[in-house]
Order: structure tokens, then sequence, then C-alpha cells
């Protein structure tokens, strides 16, 4: 999803996680991985609305909004990322994004005959070279035809899985996410830490809290406006942990993620 969205707050979850429990053989150092059948990652909702000159307003409800046509142009979304977008009717749509001006994904998005769903595909490939093909299924709450209205999110799948490496020390701790070779370091003491990684907009960070042994909350910001809040609590056994992701003032669309220790 962090390929199709192309939002901070989704982008930021790869390489997001903590640990309260800072000894060197915590139960939060190690590898996890994703696992996306016991996750759900469904329910987001977000709305495109036709502009009277034409071309779309694109939000996601919370903290990522942009213009765009669908003229074969570069339109700028969020930081240093731009979609260029060209339809076929008004069921097809293809869409290229750029971070920095190169190509990173191409999107085709196509409506259902009957206007009532949306089956989204994203191929690309990871900064370790790794190819990605994200597929969401979205379903439509208002508007009729074409991508005009609001959406919700009801199926995705990925052929790739999200992997986090954790390694605590002292008071801090050091987070890398492999495949987007992305890295954090930062102390448990809510103060900002910036992200770091060749996808990760300049201004990025985020700020991480304990709140007891085996739970952490989490916010996420880019030039000091809030983009996203979670929580992330371990199993009692250490087998794995749940990490529940929203955007900024939108926790009922929460998206559940359990990450299991390799």
């Amino acid at each position: 999803m962090k390929k199709v969205l192309c939002s901070l707050s989704v982008v930021i979850l790869a390489t997001a996680s903590a640990s309260p429990c800072l000894a060197a053989d915590s139960p939060w150092n190690g590898t996890w991985k994703l696992n996306e059948a016991k996750s759900k990652l469904t329910g987001n909702t977000f709305t495109y609305t036709a502009k009277p000159t034409g071309g779309y307003h694109y939000s996601n409800g919370s903290s990522l909004e942009y213009d765009f046509a669908c003229d074969g142009k570069d339109y700028p979304t969020l930081a240093n990322r731009t979609v260029a977008c060209t339809a076929s009717g008004d069921s097809v749509f293809d869409t290229t994004v750029k971070v920095d001006g190169k190509p990173y994904s191409m999107i085709h998005r196509v409506i259902s005959p009957d206007g009532k769903s949306m089956t989204t595909t994203a191929t690309g490939k990871q900064p370790d070279g790794t190819p990605f093909t994200d597929k969401t299924t979205s379903i439509r709450i208002t508007g009729s035809k074409g991508l005009a209205g609001e959406w919700k999110t009801a199926k995705t799948s990925s052929n790739t899985s999200d992997i986090v490496i954790i390694k605590a020390q002292s008071d801090w701790q050091h987070v890398e996410g492999p495949g987007f070779k992305e890295t954090m370091d930062y102390k448990l003491d809510g103060s900002d830490a910036k992200l770091s990684g060749p996808l990760m907009p300049t201004g990025a960070s985020m700020g991480v809290t304990a709140e007891g042994p085996r739970k952490v909350l989490f916010s996420e910001k880019l030039n000091g406006k809030l983009f996203g809040e979670g929580t992330r609590t371990l199993s009692a056994d250490g087998k794995y942990y749940t990490e529940e992701v929203w955007s900024a003032g939108k926790k009922s669309e929460k998206e559940v993620l359990i990450y299991e220790k390799q």
C-alpha cells in the first residue's frame, strides 16, 4: 500500500518500530516480518473531486491532498513526489509516480463497468532492487461513474513483505527497513528523530514514547506537521508485535499490522 498511496504515514511505516525495554537482550531486538494475512490493511477512505476547470482534487481526508489532471503532465503531491496521469475514457487511468523527478512506480486503475469498484495495481522496484506488485480493490461510497467520488479500500495484496530490523542499546534504538534502505535512530522520550532513506522526503520525522514495558506511542511528521499516529504492542510471548496506525484525525480508519519475529 505504501507504493500505491505514497503518503508519508504509510512510507514511514516500513521503518517504524520501537522498544520500551532497552537492555541488550530486549525482546524487541531482531528481525520482524509483516504477516499480511493476519493484518488489516483496509478501511481507508479517500476522495477524488472533479474540478470545474478540469482535472481532479485528491484528498485522504487528513494530511494529504493535491490537484492533478490526466494530461500526462507532472503534478506535485507530497514533498519531493509528483504524479503524471493519463486516462482512457472514464474507467481506465494510468499514473507515473516520481520521486525527485525519477520514476518510482506505475499505477494502473480500472473502474468496473457498474462503477461500484476500482482495482488499482502498482508496480515498480524498491530501493534495494526488489520488484513489487501491489493490488488494491476499493469500493465506491459516493458518485456514480468515473474517478470522481469517495472510495474505501476493501482488499489489498502484495508480492513483497515489509521487513524491520531492530537494535536496542542504552537509551536509544536503531531501526532499519532494508527493502527501502530506510534507517532511524531515536530515543523513547517523544523527541522528533529524523527519518533517512532514498524515498524519505526531507523533513520527515518521528517521535516515539514508551508506555510501559511492551507498548509505545508514535507520531509521524513532515516539517513539523502531524501526518500520522499509532501504537505498537509486543505480545506476551515476544513472538509478534501489533502495530495500529492511522492518518492524523482518522483513528476510526486505523490499519492493524502484525509483525512476526523471524
